[in-house]
């Protein structure tokens, strides 16, 4: 026996995880870009995969890096969510906190008021370039921070993941769907 049914509409709401305009894409320290805002009288540069172990550390230890306003270490407004050591640089992605500060963070970033961003670093492993500027082989992660300017051009925030409007599907309509007697074989279901 089969029997049509009206059609049924309904609403549907998607929206990505992460999404809500709270998460943080940001280069926090380019490769090979030499910084002159520093003590070093040739500057300082990283060289490609200077955080690479220090980011797989992290990871092993399934732990965030914690990200600050202009290395205030009083209290964090974010957490990393990803990092990932490229050839280009140390990329991050980084959750930043419902509080007052996070809220003010992401503001001032969407204003250009705190573009830039700066790292709190170890260093493991350095030597002097032929400029004579300190090139850092391996470096340890200690902090990220959101700051005003930072000692490298390249270091800034890169985007910052806008709310996701709400997918309308109400227009959308199910067919209506058979009704099977499934005391009849399959070869008479049509």
């Amino acid at each position: 026996m089969t029997r049509a049914m009206d059609s049924v509409s309904f609403d549907i709401e998607v929206r990505e995880s992460g999404s809500d305009g709270r998460t943080l894409e940001a280069l926090v320290v380019p490769y090979g870009e030499t910084s002159s805002a520093t003590p070093y009288e040739g500057g300082e540069r990283f060289l490609p995969g200077a955080f690479k172990r220090s980011v797989g550390q992290f990871r092993a230890a399934k732990r965030s890096l914690l990200l600050f306003r202009s290395h205030d270490h009083t209290q964090a407004i974010g957490k990393s969510e990803s990092l990932t050591d490229t050839p280009e640089g140390l990329l991050a992605s980084f959750r930043l906190a419902r509080t007052p500060q996070g809220d003010a963070a992401i503001q001032e970033f969407r204003e250009g008021i705190l573009p830039g961003m700066s790292v709190g670093f170890r260093s493991i492993r350095d030597q002097r370039g032929m400029d004579g500027a300190r090139e850092v082989i391996e470096a340890a992660l200690l902090e990220a921070s959101m700051v005003p300017m930072g000692a490298y051009d390249g270091a800034q925030g890169l985007a910052l993941r806008a709310p996701s409007k709400p997918l309308d599907l109400s227009w959308a309509t199910l067919p209506p769907a058979p009704i099977v007697d499934l005391s009849r074989p399959a070869s008479q279901w049509r």
